[in-house]
């Protein structure tokens, strides 16, 4: 992809540059044009004769663009595929010098013969040209800054990522768990793969910085549908966050809590920590019991 940016972006320069050399053999010829001019030659004549010669060096080197195509992309075995593709690109090349030579040709055609035989250049065409040209070359130099900034952009924010993963770099990540023989968990039909994860828990779960935190946030949708459907007796009116941390990180955060409550979060209790509103606890109490028929458990409300 970037690549083929920027190999068009070189061709978008070279056919600027091709359209200046154009012009610049238009102009010093200017003055031969008036000569002819007085010969009677038109002027398509004369960008015929100018010009002409280009655009048959175009079409002669067919055979050679077709060639260096062949052997810049290794070609070994002949093929009437490959044949047309270099040769479709090759007639490409011709199009795009014959429309080159039509921009330098205008300058031509629009040239009184007065002005060609006093040797006088068209200062408004060349203006006009010139103000074409910055617009060109300016809009090409904000393309291939943005385009060099792309990049650039790209490394600062890894390395501002990297600088903000160094400061955990010694925790250790759980990115993915596979089904394994346990499929019956995956599906709800089984509590093996949570009383796994709660025995690997527990056993560094009193290590200096093992912490578990757990977030969930139930929208509007999916509140929605647990309503209509009557998935509990109550349902929460509005979405709300469910934070589920263990008592370590509480302490770190500054809510320390009490011998009583952290003996009775060790045991079979689940402690929430919550204004005073009924609605939410019966929702937390009929989404905790739903669960009960394979994980027992006891509520308490703070």
């Amino acid at each position: 992809m970037v690549m083929r940016d920027v190999l068009l972006a070189f061709l978008a320069a070279q056919i600027f540059l091709n359209v200046v050399f154009f012009l610049v053999v238009v102009m010093k010829n200017l003055s031969r044009q008036g000569k002819l001019a007085l010969l009677g030659w038109p002027r398509t004549a004369f960008a015929k004769e100018v010009l002409g010669v280009f655009f048959l060096f175009s079409a002669a080197v067919i055979p050679v663009l077709m060639l260096g195509n062949s052997l810049i992309a290794g070609w070994e075995g002949f093929s009437f595929i490959l044949l047309g593709y270099y040769l479709m690109a090759a007639c490409m090349n011709v199009l795009v010098v014959l429309l080159e030579l039509m921009i330098s040709a205008i300058v031509i055609v629009i040239i009184k013969p007065l002005d060609a035989i006093r040797g006088r250049i068209p200062k408004r065409t060349l203006y006009a040209l010139g103000i074409f040209a910055y617009l060109v070359i300016s809009g090409g130099l904000i393309f291939c800054g943005a385009y060099v900034d792309q990049p650039i952009i790209a490394i600062s924010d890894n390395a501002r990522l990297a600088k903000q993963w160094e400061a955990v770099s010694e925790y250790q990540i759980l990115s993915d768990i596979s089904i394994g023989q346990d499929a019956s968990s995956f599906s709800g039909g089984s509590k093996e793969l949570d009383q796994d994860l709660y025995n690997w828990y527990s056993s560094i779960a009193d290590r200096k910085g093992v912490y578990l935190i757990q977030t969930q946030y139930y929208d509007s949708e999916i509140l929605a549908v647990w309503q209509n459907n009557q998935t509990y007796s109550a349902t929460p009116a509005n979405p709300l966050w469910l934070f589920t941390m263990s008592p370590n990180y509480l302490a770190d955060l500054g809510m320390a809590l009490d011998a009583d409550t952290l003996e009775a979060a060790k045991g079979k209790n689940q402690l929430f920590a919550l204004w005073n509103m009924s609605r939410i606890r019966c929702f937390l109490h009929g989404q905790q019991t739903n669960k009960a028929a394979w994980k027992p458990i006891l509520l308490s409300f703070m």
